[in-house]
């Protein structure tokens, strides 16, 4: 299995207006996708579960790229695309 190594930064970017881009992870749909709870990914990383948990709702201020590669690995994503999406999000 070869490691991924990923440098990423969190970006938001306001438009003046109710709606912003922001790169989020799709964690929370890869996990139910595959019928996993952030405990059951927690110990198969070795990351922190509430951490994993954190991630997974969005609630991460930032993402260590030691984490994304062991989350990348575990799920078995070979594109970092698979894991992060930039879209629109309406405030709340």
């Amino acid at each position: 299995m070869s490691t991924i190594i990923v440098e990423f930064i969190p970006v938001f970017v306001y438009s003046g207006s109710e709606v912003m881009k922001m790169v989020r992870l799709k964690l929370e749909e890869l996990m139910h996708e595959r019928g996993m709870n952030p405990r059951q990914l927690s110990n198969l990383t070795g990351i922190r579960w509430n951490t994993v948990d954190d991630m997974a709702k969005n609630k991460a201020k930032h993402w260590s790229p030691d984490n994304i590669n062991k989350i990348m690995a575990v799920l078995e994503l070979t594109d970092i695309s698979d894991l992060i999406e930039y879209k629109e999000e309406q405030e709340e």
